[in-house]
């Protein structure tokens, strides 16, 4: 299992989510737009490109010159673009050469990673002066559906946008950016907003998660409706958004060896 903010990931649970997030795209869509705004300020010309956690046509799309491989633990069909290759893999173990890839792209996957082997990993598979840009989910996450579990584990946890900062720096990246925003979605009703949840496969993926009863699902739901519910009866689920960005640093100059001297006092 994967250790990730303290907590054991389940990973047959974490391709189960993928394999959920590939069923439903609807507002996933959204931060892979939002992202690839954020990209076009920046005099990007990928040659090669990497995308972990998708299937690479929408990352191909956006520079039709570069070679793209797409990584996920869930890998989608192979796909009719000739420049997209797909392969399954750990997004904290890629299957890519040290320094081979100018672009290392990530839309709603890194929270499902131990974000810190993710960077170290991004920051090998990078070439000096790679970019590495991702979107993920901050923990304001479905404060909704949190709130109304009384076992507050049946949502995933997700990392705080500093938090995530710090660890790019740590790997050896430079100018991080790191914006975030809320996107509030509607439902006809509580039933809806969860199953959408799982299709976005933001459920709770770690390996201490609980079963909860029939019983415990019917008051969760009452709830939910009762508390976030709007003037024509649909209730709402909010997601938080982490954009950022990042430079791979140039690696340090090697030290130079100097004879030592020694002298009498």
């Amino acid at each position: 299992m994967t250790q990730v903010q303290g907590f054991a990931l389940d990973k047959r649970q974490v391709r189960r989510q993928h394999q959920r997030w590939q069923v439903g795209l609807s507002p996933a869509a959204i931060p892979a737009e939002r992202l690839w705004e954020r990209l076009q300020m920046m005099a990007q010309n990928p040659q090669q490109a990497l995308d972990v956690g998708g299937n690479g046509d929408f990352l191909a799309a956006c520079y039709p010159q570069a070679q793209v491989l797409a990584v996920d633990v869930a890998p989608a069909q192979t796909s009719v673009l000739p420049q997209v290759l797909r392969m399954g893999a750990d997004a904290c173990a890629l299957p890519v050469a040290d320094a081979s890839v100018q672009l290392l792209w990530s839309n709603l996957c890194v929270e499902w990673t131990d974000y810190r082997l993710f960077f170290a990993e991004a920051a090998r598979v990078l070439a000096t002066d790679g970019l590495l840009a991702f979107a993920t989910l901050g923990p304001a996450t479905l404060a909704e559906m949190r709130s109304v579990f009384a076992d507050r584990t049946r949502v995933h946890d997700f990392a705080d946008m500093h938090n995530l900062g710090d660890a790019l720096m740590a790997c050896g990246f430079t100018e991080p950016l790191m914006e975030s925003e809320e996107l509030t979605f509607t439902y006809a009703n509580a039933r809806d907003a969860m199953t959408e949840t799982r299709r976005l496969g933001a459920a709770n993926a770690r390996s201490q998660r609980t079963s909860l009863t029939k019983g415990g699902w019917v008051r969760a739901l009452a709830e939910y409706e009762k508390k976030y519910s709007d003037s024509k009866g649909r209730v709402r689920a909010t997601y938080e958004v982490i954009y950022a960005t990042a430079w791979r640093a140039q690696p340090p100059p090697p030290i130079a060896e100097s004879p030592l001297r020694f002298y009498r006092a």
